[in-house]
């Protein structure tokens, strides 16, 4: 009797499994940015020569076309410093011509440095679709974070499937992995309101308090770093300017954690810089879609000062 209901039950299990896996399939069947970016990182390992590396704030707001010399964005939404040196591992060996890695840097790794509060889903891409392994988070690894199921059977995804196989799928990402911001920009009124609900945020945030999150960042700065000066590449930590109530928000002791530790570090190591944008008083209110992003104004602005300070760097010797 028991033989007989275990063969049922394994019956019915077996093509749960099967349709399961087949859905599986076809999520991780579609292109999306991580897919698109890596297969356009990889085409051109030999010719880039500056790697973009971050969060939207990255992804959206630097445009190597602007820049000087052979550039490659690879910032991602959500990405958090803990990723940054997993990144530069995996992919800077197979960049011949690499001589200058930057890494975006803010308050937010001051508050949310602790990689178990990132959210899974973004932990789950990295290690799905760059094969990036976060062994050092305690947490035990389940099957379920090497899923793209995992992420949900909502409509958004069921869409990317039929738009994929049926040849409409639109990447964001451009071939040099940047995604243009668009035109948006709010009022000075939408601005203000969107500040005070960050505020909030980071007064919950300091009422936790910073010292955890911020240790662990510091960690993955100094991994970046060791890499970095192993590899002889100079590596610049750059802030990213940020719409005038946010900066009057940023007073808080967060935002000078975060300060006062890298301009340490670019004293402590050779060949590591910062540059922070947060109080660059030429981005106003027209450069931003909100008030941490900018818009294609903003991303121009953003871009070319930065190209001018890279430019400084290129030609130097590195330091070893």
């Amino acid at each position: 009797m028991l033989k007989k209901t275990a063969l049922k039950s394994i019956v019915l299990i077996i093509p749960i499994i099967l349709i399961l896996l087949s859905i599986e399939f076809l999520f991780r069947g579609v292109e999306n940015n991580f897919t698109y970016k890596k297969k356009k990182l990889l085409e051109n390992s030999n010719s880039i020569e500056l790697l973009l590396l971050g969060d939207s704030r990255i992804f959206r707001g630097l445009d190597p076309k602007l820049f000087s010399f052979k550039t490659f964005n690879l910032g991602n939404d959500g990405e958090r410093i803990f990723m940054s040196p997993k990144m530069i591992e995996k992919y800077a060996d197979s960049l011949k011509s690499l001589k200058i890695i930057v890494v975006s840097i803010g308050s937010y790794e001051a508050m949310f440095g602790d990689p178990k509060a990132v959210e899974t889903g973004h932990l789950r891409n990295y290690k799905i679709y760059y094969g990036i392994k976060f062994d050092d988070i305690d947490r035990k690894a389940q099957i379920s974070d090497y899923l793209k199921l995992a992420n949900g059977m909502n409509f958004r995804n069921i869409e990317d499937v039929f738009r994929h196989w049926t040849k409409q799928t639109k990447i964001e990402a451009q071939e040099n992995g940047y995604f243009p911001p668009g035109l948006g920009n709010p009022t000075a009124l939408q601005f203000k309101e969107e500040a005070q609900r960050n505020k909030l945020r980071v007064e919950e945030k300091i009422k936790e308090g910073l010292e955890i999150g911020f240790n662990n960042s510091k960690k993955y700065v100094e991994e970046s770093i060791a890499y970095c000066q192993k590899r002889h590449i100079k590596l610049v930590f750059v802030t990213a300017p940020a719409q005038l109530y946010y900066r009057e928000l940023m007073s808080d002791p967060s935002f000078k954690l975060v300060t006062d530790y890298m301009t340490a570090l670019t004293k402590q190591y050779k060949d590591v810089y910062y540059y922070d944008f947060t109080n660059d008083a030429s981005f106003t209110d027209a450069d931003f879609g909100d008030i941490i992003h900018v818009n294609n104004q903003g991303a121009e602005k953003f871009s070319k000062k930065l190209n001018a300070f890279l430019q400084n760097l290129k030609n130097a010797p590195v330091i070893a």
